[in-house]
């Protein structure tokens, strides 16, 4: 898969920009907001702040991602130990993917 971005603000480690999944240029450009997570309390305020820009409450995004209110205020809150399994629900029911960088030289 190519992923091509442009138009790229980067603000307190949030990425602001369009993407492109597709295989040419001239396929369809969609606007994106990335974040890099470090941690788990990065990825609680990533959730938290999708959430809130897309009008849902808390329990809106629970009964939607089929998750329990506790677990998911315990994972806005950055707790440590939440299950990832669901992790993946609460972000597909915001529409979001979850993507990971080898930072090692392969070349």
């Amino acid at each position: 898969m190519l992923a091509v971005c442009c138009g790229i603000t980067i603000n307190n480690n949030v990425i602001y920009g369009s993407i492109n999944t597709e295989s040419s240029l001239s396929g369809l450009w969609r606007r994106c907001v990335m974040a890099k997570l470090n941690d788990s309390k990065n990825l609680g305020d990533f959730i938290l702040a999708t959430r809130k820009r897309q009008g849902l409450t808390q329990e809106d995004l629970a009964l939607a991602s089929g998750v329990g209110l506790r677990f998911l205020r315990e994972l806005e809150k950055g707790k440590e130990t939440c299950q990832i399994n669901k992790i993946f629900l609460v972000l597909h029911s915001l529409g979001s993917s979850l993507y990971v960088e080898d930072k090692r030289d392969i070349s």
